[in-house]
């Protein structure tokens, strides 16, 4: 799947971005010399960190140490083109943040183990019953804050642009008549990948999978992917420098 990139200036206010200019290819970067290397996921290309150069190791440290100035920093925001239902009256915030908090630390995230809740769902063939919805985050970094910058930065991407919302009308037969109501829901992609870049290496990324019964697969408008990237721009310090939005993986 062809990825459309987009970069925009840094912005003091989260959703005060301008017209995004469209980039005709990702810039130059995870090269043979540096620390990350891209790869194809799902038809979408993603970087990686290469063996023993993530944060943490010895050459992460060599890399970036001293390192204090952000102007070379971008940032790549990457979501899925699944669209899945968060559920009834449920906030797609708290989803998020609960699995980030649970999950990661000031030194990344346990790839290894999900975040659960569960929240209520129909697909307006009867009433809103439980439903299981999991999260998974990986996340690698190494500089002070940066959970609570990625935290603040996936938050950041869920705004009234790209969360989608619908009112589902059910009907359910019961003894005495049928019952009727309204679930009203926001739709979201089930992937989030944030990845920050200092000129050729990779410096720290966090990627969150979410998992519901019910999908959709269906890109969002590139003038939303736009304003999520001003979105994750406005995250406090510049810490993300200049970031880019794309339809990716999931």
């Amino acid at each position: 799947m062809k990825n459309i990139l987009f970069t925009l200036p840094l912005l003091a206010a989260v959703l005060a971005a301008p017209a995004p200019e469209l980039a005709t290819e990702r810039p130059e970067r995870c090269g043979p010399t540096s620390n990350c290397e891209a790869v194809v996921e799902d038809g979408s290309i993603v970087y990686r960190f290469k063996l023993g150069m993530e944060p943490g190791s010895e050459d992460y440290k060599s890399r970036f140490s001293g390192l204090s100035k952000r102007d070379s920093t971008t940032t790549d925001v990457i979501l899925g083109k699944t669209q899945i239902d968060y559920g009834c009256d449920a906030s797609i915030r708290k989803t998020l943040n609960g699995a980030i908090e649970k999950l990661c630390t000031e030194s990344g995230c346990d790839g290894g183990s999900d975040y659960s809740r569960d929240v209520d769902w129909t697909d307006g063939g009867g009433a809103p019953v439980p439903t299981g919805i999991k999260v998974t985050v990986e996340g690698a970094w190494h500089a002070k804050n940066s959970k609570e910058a990625y935290n603040d930065a996936v938050m950041a991407t869920v705004n009234p642009k790209s969360a989608v919302p619908e009112e589902r009308r059910w009907r359910q037969n019961g003894f005495q008549g049928d019952v009727v109501g309204i679930c009203k829901m926001s739709k979201f992609p089930n992937y989030i990948h944030i990845s920050r870049f200092n000129g050729n290496n990779m410096q720290d990324e966090i990627i969150i999978n979410v998992e519901l019964e019910k999908n959709e697969d269906l890109c969002l408008a590139t003038s939303v992917l736009g304003a999520v990237a001003g979105a994750v721009n406005g995250v406090a310090g510049g810490f993300f420098g200049v970031a880019s939005a794309v339809c990716g993986s999931g």
